[in-house]
C-alpha cells in the first residue's frame, strides 16, 4: 500500500511537471509568434524582415516540441516498428556532420569525425532513421551546451555491438546528475543556471529509441570539461552496398514547363503553395477535393499532382487510387498534416509516389519537384 501510494504521488508529480513544462514551452514561442506577427503590421520593411525571422524560428521551435511530445507518447504507449535497412555507419556520420557544418547550426565550433580503421566501407543492418535521430539529438545538445572548442562524432566496434558517440568540450554534467539526465523533463542544474532553454524531452526520447533497438545508452562527463554521450546497438553485418544504377530511358524536363495540380481544401494552404511555385511552374491548377482532382486530371495533362489526404467529398487516398488506375505514370505526392509512419505507409500503398508532411518548407517542396523533373519518355 505504501509503495502504491508513493507511485501515485510520483505519477501526480510527473503529471504536474509535464503540464507546467508544456505550458511554458508552448507559450514561449507562441508569445513571440503572436507578438511579432502583430508588430509586423506596424513597422517598416527592414524591421519586418527581422521580425519574420523571429516568427519563423519560434514556429520551428514549437513544431519540434509538438513532434517530440507525439513521438515520446508513441514510444511509451505502443510498440513502434523497427525499420531495418542496410546502411553505412561511416556515411551516416558524415551526413550528420555536413548538416552541422552550416554556420547557423554549429556556432563556429570545430566538428570532427572518428571512424575506426577499415570501417569506412562497413555496412550494417539496423534502423538507420532512429539511429540518425539519436545521434542528431546528441549533436544538437552538444552545440547547445558548448560555447567554444570542438565536437566529435563517431563510432567504435565492440565485439557484437557498435557504439555511436558524440563528444564535446561543453559545460559538462555533475556526477550525481548523470544517472537522471535521461529521465523525462530532467535538466541539469548548469543548464538551468546558464539559462539554456530546453524541454527535457530529447534525451528521454533518445533512451526510448535505443531501448527499442535493443541497445544501451549512457554518458560520461566532467563539469566544465565536456561530455561524451554514447549508445550501442547490436552489430549485424550486411553485404556491401551496391552503387546506384543510372536510370535509363529518362530525359530532363524543365520545371518552368511543368503543369501541376494541387488538391487542397484549405484555401490558405493552397495560396501558400501557389506563392511558393509562382514563376517556377508554368501551370498551377486547384482542386478543392479528391473528386474534383480526378475530374481535372481526366481533362488535363499534369506532370505532377500534390494530393492532400484529408478532404471533403472524396479524400486523397481514394482519389489517388482512381488516378493511378487511369494513369499509373503520373506522379502523385501526398501532402498532409498527419505525420505518423502509418499514414505515410497508407498513402504509399494507395499509389502515392512520395510524401510531404505539413508544415511544408519551400526548400523541401522544390527538392521534391526537382526529383520528378526527370520524366519517362513516352
Amino acid at each position: 500500500m505504501i509503495a502504491a501510494k508513493n507511485r501515485a504521488e510520483e505519477n501526480n508529480r510527473l503529471k504536474s511537471a509535464f503540464l507546467s513544462n508544456m505550458s511554458h514551452e508552448i507559450r514561449t514561442p507562441m508569445n513571440a509568434i503572436m507578438g511579432f506577427s502583430s508588430l509586423m503590421l506596424e513597422v517598416e520593411a527592414e524591421e519586418k524582415n527581422i521580425f519574420a525571422e523571429i516568427v519563423l524560428k519560434s514556429s520551428q521551435q514549437l513544431l519540434q516540441l509538438i513532434d517530440d511530445v507525439i513521438l515520446l507518447s508513441r514510444l511509451q504507449s505502443e510498440k513502434m516498428k523497427i525499420d531495418t535497412t542496410n546502411f553505412s555507419p561511416a556515411e551516416l556520420i558524415s551526413d550528420i556532420k555536413k548538416m552541422f557544418m552550416l554556420p547557423e547550426m554549429n556556432k563556429g565550433l570545430d566538428f570532427e569525425i572518428s571512424i575506426p580503421e577499415k570501417a569506412e566501407k562497413l555496412t550494417i543492418q539496423s534502423d538507420k532513421n532512429k539511429i540518425r535521430q539519436v545521434i542528431t539529438n546528441f549533436a544538437s545538445n552538444a552545440v547547445k551546451y558548448t560555447e567554444k572548442g570542438s565536437i566529435e562524432l563517431g563510432f567504435e566496434l565492440c565485439r557484437d555491438q557498435i557504439e555511436f558517440f558524440v563528444k564535446d568540450t561543453g559545460i559538462g554534467i555533475y556526477e550525481d546528475e548523470q544517472l537522471r539526465i535521461f529521465d523525462t523533463f530532467y535538466r541539469g542544474e548548469q543548464a538551468i543556471s546558464s539559462a539554456i532553454r530546453g524541454t527535457g524531452l530529447g534525451l528521454n526520447i533518445a533512451k526510448e529509441l535505443v531501448n527499442l533497438l535493443g541497445g544501451l545508452i549512457g554518458v560520461s562527463s566532467i563539469p566544465s570539461k565536456g561530455s561524451r554521450f554514447y549508445f550501442t546497438v547490436p552489430l549485424v553485418l550486411s553485404p556491401p552496398l551496391q552503387p546506384e544504377q543510372q536510370i535509363s530511358g529518362k530525359v530532363q524536363k524543365e520545371a518552368a514547363d511543368f503543369s501541376i495540380l494541387i488538391a487542397e481544401d484549405e484555401q490558405v494552404n493552397f495560396q501558400l503553395l501557389k506563392i511558393i511555385l509562382k514563376g517556377k511552374i508554368k501551370v498551377i491548377d486547384h482542386a478543392i477535393n479528391g473528386k474534383m482532382a480526378v475530374e481535372l486530371a481526366e481533362k488535363n495533362r499534369y506532370n505532377l499532382i500534390l494530393m492532400d489526404l484529408k478532404m471533403p467529398v472524396m479524400g486523397g487516398i481514394e482519389a489517388t487510387k482512381i488516378l493511378k488506375a487511369l494513369n499509373p505514370r503520373i506522379p502523385v505526392i501526398a501532402q498532409t498534416a498527419y505525420s505518423l509512419p502509418e499514414e505515410k505507409k497508407l498513402a504509399l500503398d494507395a499509389g502515392c509516389d512520395d510524401f510531404l508532411t505539413k508544415p511544408i518548407k519551400k526548400e523541401t517542396l522544390m527538392a521534391m519537384i526537382d526529383k520528378f523533373i526527370v520524366t519517362k519518355i513516352k
